[in-house]
């Protein structure tokens, strides 16, 4: 008799039929897994002697597809998309750390970066007392970017030359210097720096050629420094420079007791015979500025945008990923646990190892599909048929017996 086998096939139809409606309906949900049922044959101990198997069937577990779903573009710096593998990694205020693949972010007042139920995107600090930036995943927290609402002063220490000389000027050392007549150099650049009180200035730069490899270059506040004690820089027969590299000079500013030290790199400043020349500086002093915007790289690199046009760097999102991740224990509202069964997590920055790039202005649709799940429906429903059909067919061949 098949009943016993009819009643587990109706179970798992209506199972599946179950699982078939909710990938369905949350097809157009951020983040979304599909799964699929996995079916296994039931067998009856009592007639293993006979060589009696399959008698019926069972749920041996409900499987989760991992794969990624199509990206689609939002235009917003918070939402967050994952190519390939990898999970972001949440926190909650108890600690308890959650996985997620919807990253459609928010700022808090207190300036975490969290998802819709409030969980904690982690990370970790950026140092900038560090030159050396290095992947520090024993510090992951929460990120907060609270210290980052303002950025301090920054005065101008550090001045780069991208100048080319013109060799075809004329020696003129053996004219007085006056930065009132023109005549008296030969080539005049001007800069602007950061003092240490945050105001804008101006340097002038007046160079005069002294001899075919040597030139003088008087450093002043134009019209306000009395005494301007000039450099020298001299150049190979190709034009490099061979003196000093790096000048330290002093530039007393506008009624200012106090002198700017400014460390001048000459390594990209050269001479050429021609009148195509490079004139611009580069400077690493800035204004205090306030928070603008947010921008998130490939890498998980958090930058702050500020009102000073400066973009620094803040902190680093992290992902996971597991080896077995369709193993993972569902939670709700596309959040993810992990569990005895889900393997190993690893951790790492994305765009690096297995871990996928972070798509800044975008989110990853559900990856159900609505063909084949039509399809699995379609299946699904004739089982149930089919089953049923047993069993009526079941019930007369009962009948029958009785009425012997």
């Amino acid at each position: 008799m098949g009943l016993l086998q009819a009643i587990s096939g109706l179970y798992t139809a209506n199972t599946v039929m179950n699982v078939i409606s909710d990938n369905i309906s949350n097809a157009s949900t951020i983040g979304f897994k599909s799964k699929s049922v996995v079916l296994t044959n039931l067998e009856n101990n009592k007639n293993i002697i006979n060589k009696t198997t399959g008698m019926g069937v069972n749920i041996l577990k409900k499987k989760y597809n991992i794969n990624s779903g199509e990206i689609f573009y939002t235009n917003r710096n918070l939402d967050l998309s994952i190519t390939k593998n990898g999970f972001f990694r949440l926190s909650t205020d108890n600690g308890e750390i959650y996985y997620t693949r919807n990253g459609h972010f928010y700022i808090d007042k207190n300036y975490h970066i969290i998802n819709k139920l409030g969980m904690y995107l982690t990370g970790y600090p950026i140092d900038h007392s560090s030159t050396k930036l290095e992947n520090n995943y024993s510090k992951l927290i929460p990120i907060n970017l609270s210290h980052f609402t303002k950025t301090m002063i920054q005065p101008t220490t550090i001045l780069k030359f991208f100048v080319t000389l013109n060799n075809n000027h004329d020696i003129k050392i053996n004219k007085p210097f006056d930065i009132k007549t023109a005549t008296t150099y030969n080539h005049k650049l001007k800069t602007k720096i950061i003092d240490h009180l945050g105001k804008e200035r101006f340097i002038y730069f007046y160079f005069i050629k002294a001899t075919s490899k040597i030139w003088y270059v008087y450093p002043c506040e134009k019209y306000r420094q009395k005494k301007i004690i000039p450099f020298k820089i001299e150049f190979d027969k190709n034009g490099h420079v061979i003196s000093k590299k790096t000048i330290l000079i002093k530039i007393k500013l506008n009624k200012e007791k106090k002198e700017e030290k400014i460390l001048l790199d000459l390594t990209n400043l050269s001479q050429k015979k021609t009148t195509n020349n490079r004139n611009y500086f580069s400077q690493n002093g800035y204004t205090e500025g306030t928070i603008q915007n947010y921008e998130i790289d490939k890498f998980g690199t958090i930058y702050g945008i500020y009102s000073n046009q400066k973009k620094i760097p803040l902190s680093k999102i992290i992902l996971s990923h597991f080896t077995n991740s369709e193993n993972l224990t569902y939670e709700r509202n596309s959040i993810w646990s992990k569990n005895n069964y889900s393997g190993l997590e690893t951790i790492g920055l994305p765009n690096s190892l297995n871990f996928g790039k972070i798509i800044s202005g975008s989110l990853e649709k559900s990856n159900v599909d609505l063909n084949k799940e039509l399809i699995n429906m379609i299946i699904a429903q004739r089982n149930y048929q089919s089953n049923a059909q047993v069993i009526k067919t079941e019930e007369k061949m009962f009948n029958t017996l009785i009425n012997l």
